[in-house]
């Protein structure tokens, strides 16, 4: 049977009745808002923007989920700010988080650490700082990364390797560092703030290099001071690669909790431009390749390879193709193509990676393309059940705020059914 004619047969989600007519509370009864909370915002929210991140709540409750059907090999692909992590210190279990961005491999690290180890990395970025006194500020950012990496290494190959007790320290300084660029690093040009354009021939650090340090780690220490201790049982294992170059074993996870990129064109490296630009060790080629791949990218690659989607993808694709609004064709069809062939091979990659019995819990939000509504859940459950994963559940979520709601034409345009973020929830058959 072709792709198209098993999207068209696909049966929705299935409802359980008790003896007495009511529906049966599923797996995602009681699953809180995935958003982040002031209590997040609070928290780690004062180091670093938590526009990649669910909240902690949902974190505990999909990890307490998973943990009540044994399962303990947990997986995140797509970690961002690392929320699952730190939800997950005090539990016995086996976690995997990767992400694309070097930042939030970095943002990963200090939400797994030990309160004595962020420490370390405190007092260790204090005592380099003397070092680079009579530098221009963005000379002293590299001096500083220069004497915290054993010598002939570069921060990918302490992104690239797998993050050992050394490693581990100089991720946590590198955040540190992250954080204090950011908060020196000129506003950039462009009225959405993940698509920003350096402002050319002027300087993009300016600001007092060892007051923001200190300011950083004083934020650091004091969130630190709040984190719950490492349980005995955890473990973390963290990468800093594409989903696509992943080597994870097949069955190897028992679940995957996470949030994947969404459809609207957000350029997730440009959010985070200063600590990846410092990350990248000033790499343009290397941050453009970065921002090529990246699923939900807004630039158009210079290679593409289709595949074929469901129908129900395509017949989606087609309407914004054909839409009379300028650069449909050449450029919108195109952004949600590279989308959703991303995300099938994406859940394909867990479709390989799960366990029999195994379960994927994804947070997706809707989006609009001009009046069309993209409804990314169910079009990510047509494709999840070509690659023989099974929709078991959603939990709808209304959004307040979305991308489109920053154009004023776009508000006054916009249809008025509310989007909605989405627990989706897969399974893979035994």
């Amino acid at each position: 049977m072709s792709v198209h004619g098993m999207a068209n047969i696909m049966s929705p989600v299935a409802t359980e009745f008790d003896l007495f007519g009511e529906p049966k509370p599923g797996r995602l009864e009681g699953c809180p808002n995935p958003k982040p909370s002031p209590a997040d915002k609070a928290a780690f929210g004062r180091l670093a923007s938590l526009y990649t991140a669910f909240s902690s709540d949902f974190a505990s409750f999909a990890l307490q989920d998973c943990l009540s059907r044994g399962h303990k090999r947990i997986a995140d692909p797509f970690a961002g700010m690392g929320t699952l992590g730190e939800s997950a210190r005090s539990l016995s279990l086996d976690l995997i988080l990767n992400d694309l961005n070097p930042f939030a491999v970095a943002s990963c690290c200090v939400r797994t650490s030990s309160a004595s180890q962020i420490n370390q990395a405190a007092e260790a970025i204090r005592s380099l700082l003397p070092l680079s006194r009579g530098e221009d500020d963005e000379r002293r950012f590299g001096l500083t990364i220069g004497a915290l990496l054993p010598t002939g290494s570069t921060v990918s190959d302490c992104l690239k390797t797998p993050v050992g007790e050394a490693a581990r320290h100089v991720l946590c300084c590198l955040h540190i560092l992250s954080t204090a660029r950011i908060a020196m690093h000129k506003k950039l040009r462009g009225s959405n703030p993940t698509w920003t354009k350096r402002s050319p021939g002027s300087v993009a650090i300016n600001g007092d290099f060892e007051g923001a340090v200190d300011a950083a780690i004083k934020s650091l220490t004091a969130y630190s001071a709040d984190l719950a201790p490492l349980a005995d049982g955890f473990s973390v294992q963290l990468s800093n690669r594409d989903v696509a170059e992943l080597d994870w074993g097949e069955g190897s996870v028992d679940a995957i909790v996470t949030s994947p990129p969404y459809p609207n064109r957000t350029d997730y490296i440009r959010h985070y431009l200063p600590a990846a630009e410092l990350l990248l060790e000033s790499d343009q080629e290397a941050e453009r390749r970065l921002r090529e791949i990246q699923i939900g990218t807004p630039l158009i690659r210079p290679e593409h390879v289709g595949m074929e989607l469901p129908i129900s993808v395509e017949t989606l694709i087609e309407r914004v193709r054909t839409h009379r609004s300028y650069a449909s064709e050449r450029y919108y069809a195109k952004g949600f193509r590279y989308y959703f062939e991303d995300m099938s091979r994406v859940l394909a990659r867990f479709a390989g990676w799960l366990a029999p019995n195994g379960v994927a819990m994804m947070v997706v939000q809707d989006t609009y393309y001009k009046e069309i509504l993209v409804s990314v859940a169910e079009l990510l459950g047509d494709i999840a059940q070509v690659h023989g994963l099974k929709v078991a559940e959603l939990k709808r979520f209304k959004v307040r705020n979305a991308m489109s709601r920053l154009s004023p034409h776009s508000r006054a345009t916009l249809p008025k059914p509310q989007l909605t973020e989405t627990v989706l929830l897969l399974s893979k058959p035994q």
